[in-house]
């Protein structure tokens, strides 16, 4: 029978007999909970929660599991990734397959500064035309979107327009006007 709950007494009993464990698979469950991940290790670098009902993350996730290195939360129904700004050792994360809406809410993973690749393949928010620019803008440290190579060429528009932009910046705190690309 699939876990609809990650359990305290669960976390616990995992946490008492694997104390320096670093990978753990919960998915394909039935999870819409998983507020007792703070009695998991700490010492967790990956943590599969793909093909769950997750609605929400705790927002302490990165304060928990601070060693977090790969994170899958792939086929759940997951809005909102406030609560992965705290994981900051990140450097993989698959958020496909959720209800992620807006690119303007990856604003959130900006703090995530070893991120290198990220999955956000079938969610509303990847059919946008110009997603992967915008995305690849907010977050110029990645080397993969989706699974594919960031190109010369796209970290050569990146770099384009995190100078405009910067200069952009510049210059409207002396009243000058900036031309789009």
């Amino acid at each position: 029978m699939p876990l609809q709950t990650l359990s305290r007494e669960l976390a616990t009993q995992i946490s008492s007999e694997f104390p320096l464990l670093q990978s753990l698979n919960l998915s394909n469950n039935a999870l819409r909970d998983v507020r007792h991940l703070q009695s998991l290790p700490r010492s967790l670098t990956q943590l599969d929660l793909g093909g769950n009902r997750l609605q929400a993350l705790p927002q302490e996730l990165g304060e928990w599991l601070p060693e977090l290195r790969l994170l899958r939360l792939r086929g759940n129904g997951l809005e909102a990734l406030r609560p992965l700004s705290g994981c900051k050792r990140l450097q993989t994360l698959d958020l496909g397959q959720n209800r992620l809406l807006l690119v303007s809410d990856l604003r959130s993973l900006q703090s995530l500064t070893q991120l290198r690749h990220l999955f956000m393949d079938g969610n509303p928010l990847a059919t946008d035309r110009n997603y992967r620019r915008e995305v690849l803008g907010m977050l110029p440290q990645l080397q993969t979107l989706d699974g594919q190579q960031v190109t010369a060429a796209e970290k050569f528009n990146r770099s384009k327009l995190v100078k405009h932009l910067r200069d952009g910046k510049n210059s409207k705190k002396y009243g000058d006007s900036v031309s789009p690309i």
